[in-house]
């Protein structure tokens, strides 16, 4: 039978059209976008969808807008979305256009209502989309190419429909990037005009000495907060040229790459159960000076096979351009922190990110976002519902919330330091403890996609202009227990709105064309004043719930439908099988000593690279799953992310000796030595396996440059390094062997105080559940041994391919 897996491709997303046509079908339409969430789906979360269980739908369809004569299903289904959606109901959603998943008209026949809110939405014929050039932080040529990346990581196949990977030089994947781009370069050319970019890019940054606010025993660290320069006029147009030209110093440094938000490390090892957007690092080898940002492909899956409407496509692409300049925050500080550390006589550096003026975390990318938008831009397919391991799902629509406040426990470690916020203005309450939710309309977002969004009015009005909103009604959380139950329904109020886009004297000066573009803007909040003045906008509260928890009409749940079955179709299997089996060896596949789990597009990699079989990521899937089925070569699991893979013992037919030829001829036997002293050390595995985990292969020309923080000044030449690693292979197996062409594998045991210190909850499960197999060190003969030939003697028994200088990609 074939396996099931807990982990899975909710929609199906990864499978060719025509296949997933007949998958999805059972499903209804919103279920095919957002899928059929389930209390088996892997991570599982604190929300119960068995109100929706076993019917194969989304639980997010807005019912009648009256509730008289709601079934005892139908009250279970309104309780269901106040959990799931903070609160509100997908018709209180809808009320408040709020949703990318439904076209912004009523159901029912509430005229007065339908009045209101379908004006909500600006005709997209009023203004151009964005057309604006790409800027030279997020060029073409600052993303990773495949030549660029080290052997012992791999680029993501695209699948679907599409070819390729998920490289920004893939045609498909660089047309789904630019709109995308082209929202984060109009946030990165307005940069000039938010104070708080003014100050970290001027590096205006004070000492904190204000010991009230840090934790005792933290006060002797060189903690900071940064401020916008005195005088700081965000519409002066020498601030902008300033801005821009330093700004301009720091794009060199930066280089960006899509990867697996289940993955983010250097060798693309599956290591979270849940899907990070996106990360931010320096380069990890020494004197390079480049900055990573990684980006989650997840983000962009939906864009190439998500099968979504305009809004979803458009809120989409704001959620990538938004992570990126997100993670664009804290690769300048990267690249600005050392000139900061110059500046000043102490020797100590400053103990992690520095702080916005009041901000109580160290967060410098939330801590953007909170100033470009006016809070943090959360997606409302956050709560209760994940991806279970697979592509990312789309997201509803998303509501202004504040990540200060939902992040301030749990968030202290060795690297961030809470500190205590000010203190609260006397008989108002302490909003440091309290969480507010507001559904944001989707023209928000939409707009600021439009070209005369940013042309009249954020140039003529300033960034206040990108706020979230306008904001009517949201829900007021009190307690850290996110229980609908405990909510306060708040509302904006009118005063506030009122106050909004008046620009004064400034409508004088302003052209047509930006009188238009400002009206469209004035228009918006109108509605929502209009909104918050309509009686027949309530909102229902929740039913008790003394009612089953089951929908009384919903069919018995087979729980092997919530999971997905991967049967072997694999017509090449036995071709494929075979091949394996004869590249076996050190300098081929070297499975003989792959004792340990490696990602799917990684091997892929190394069958490319190898050779001698032509095979598409779909038929390499394919023959995997049917070696999970069989139980023979692999176990396979394809989710989370890009997939896993760990050798198994059956089907391997006993390994023969291998002969590893000696390149003793040109070695330099003092940095062998020195080499061999350092793999042994306690400090170099701990720095190896903080980057690389339980994954032991390490590109050989990435691990001579890595060595450089060891031998300052004295790299040696790449030849010359690999004839030692080739040696070591030979005469130090318990250290290392061959792994396929270009790759050093290490065999040392990792200490435990590694493990305990670093490994991730996600890999210490999978250890459990999948221990390593006890494969033995691979059977070479070391050439130049006394019973061969004498030291230094040319071989000819190689029957692999030997270590190149370039290996092809």
């Amino acid at each position: 039978m074939a396996p099931i897996y807990g982990f899975s491709d909710k929609t199906h997303q990864l499978l060719p059209n025509a296949q997933r046509v007949s998958k999805v079908q059972r499903f209804s339409k919103l279920a095919q976008k957002y899928s059929h969430p389930s209390n088996s789906d892997c991570p599982r979360t604190v929300l119960s969808h068995s109100p929706i269980a076993g019917t194969f739908k989304s639980g997010l369809t807005p019912l009648p807008l009256s509730a008289t004569g709601w079934t005892q299903d139908q009250r279970l289904i309104h309780n269901y979305q106040k959990r799931r959606l903070v609160g509100f109901s997908s018709s209180d959603m809808e009320k408040l256009g709020a949703l990318a998943a439904i076209p912004n008209e009523r159901f029912g026949d509430d005229s007065s209502l339908e009045a209101v809110t379908a004006v909500m939405r600006v005709d997209d014929g009023a203004m151009s989309w964005l057309d604006n050039p790409i800027h030279p932080m997020y060029d073409r040529e600052r993303w990773v190419k495949l030549s660029e990346m080290p052997l012992h990581s791999a680029p993501i196949p695209v699948r679907g429909d599409a070819e390729g990977y998920w490289l920004a030089e893939n045609p498909h994947v660089w047309d789904i990037l630019v709109p995308c781009l082209r929202l984060a370069s109009q946030m990165l050319q307005h940069a000039h005009m938010v104070g708080w970019w003014d100050g970290l890019l001027n590096l205006n940054l004070k000492r904190i000495t204000t010991l009230g606010r840090i934790p005792v025993d933290r006060r002797n660290l060189p903690l900071y907060t940064f401020h916008p320069r005195p005088g700081f006029t965000p519409l002066d147009p020498a601030n902008r040229k300033e801005f821009h030209e330093k700004l301009a110093k720091i794009v060199p440094k930066i280089k960006i790459r899509l990867i697996s938000g289940y993955a983010a490390n250097e060798p693309g090892v599956v290591d979270e159960e849940v899907c990070l957007y996106g990360i931010c690092g320096n380069n990890l080898l020494p004197n390079t000076g480049t900055i990573f940002i990684n980006v989650s492909s997840e983000l962009l899956q939906v864009l190439s096979t998500g099968h979504l409407n305009s809004d979803e496509k458009r809120l989409a692409r704001f959620e990538f351009a938004n992570t990126l300049m997100h993670e664009t925050a804290h690769a300048v500080w990267y690249a600005l922190r050392d000139d900061f550390q110059k500046t000043k006589k102490s020797k100590k550096p400053t103990h992690g990110e520095p702080y916005f003026e009041t901000e109580p975390l160290q967060e410098l990318g939330f801590s953007l976002e909170n100033n470009m938008w006016g809070g943090d831009p959360k997606s409302l397919s956050s709560f209760g519902v994940n991806a279970a391991g697979g592509p990312g799902l789309p997201s509803l629509g998303i509501c202004k919330s504040s990540w200060f406040r939902e992040c301030n426990s749990g968030y202290d470690n060795n690297d961030n330091i809470p500190l205590d916020p000010p203190a609260p203005v006397p008989g108002q309450p302490d909003l440091y403890y309290i969480s507010d939710y507001y559904p944001i309309p989707t023209t928000w977002f939409i707009d600021l996609q439009k070209k005369d969004k940013w042309e009249y009015i954020v140039r003529k009005v300033g960034i206040s202009a990108t706020q979230m909103g306008p904001t009517t009604y949201g829900m007021r959380n009190k307690t850290k227990i996110k229980d609908p139950r405990n909510l306060l329904q708040i509302s904006t109020p009118l005063t506030q709105l009122q106050g909004l886009y008046v620009l004064g004297m400034q409508r004088a000066d302003m052209t047509s064309l930006e009188i238009a573009a400002l009206e469209q803007e004035v228009s918006r909040v109108e509605k929502a004043i209009k909104i918050l003045n309509t009686a027949s906008i309530t909102f229902l509260a929740m039913y008790p719930d003394n009612v089953p928890v089951r929908a009384t009409t919903a069919p018995a749940i087979d729980r092997s439908l919530t999971r997905e079955r991967y049967p072997c179709v694999s017509k090449r299997y036995e071709e494929i099988r075979q091949y394996c089996l004869n590249n076996r060896k050190p300098l081929q596949l070297a499975f003989d000593s792959m004792d340990f789990d490696i990602p799917e597009p990684t091997m892929y990699r190394y069958i490319l690279n190898q050779g001698g079989i032509t095979i598409s990521p779909t038929e390499f899937r394919d023959f995997l799953h049917c070696c999970q089925s069989k139980r023979r070569l692999f176990e396979y699991q394809p989710f989370p992310g890009p997939g896993m893979i760990t050798k198994v013992p059956n089907g391997w037919p006993i390994e023969t000796p291998y002969t590893i030829p000696s390149q003793r001829l040109a070695i330099d036997g003092q940095y062998f030595d020195d080499v061999l002293e350092t793999f042994e050390k306690e400090g170099f595995r701990t720095s190896l396996y903080r980057i690389f985990g339980e994954f032991r292969d390490v590109d050989i020309e990435w691990l001579r440059k890595f060595l450089g923080f060891w031998f300052p000044g004295r790299i040696l030449d790449s030849a010359g390094f690999r004839d030692i690693i080739n040696d070591l292979a030979i005469d130090n197996t318990d250290i290392l062997t061959l792994g396929p062409t270009g790759i050093a594998r290490f065999r040392y045991p990792i200490a435990a105080a590694d493990r305990k210190a670093n490994i991730t909850p996600y890999t210490q499960d999978r250890r459990k559940r999948n221990p390593p197999s006890n494969t033995p060190s691979p059977t070479t003969t070391p050439v130049g041994s006394p019973s061969t030939t004498p030291l230094g003697s040319p071989t000819t028994t190689l029957t692999g391919t030997p270590i190149v200088s370039a290996p092809k990609p």
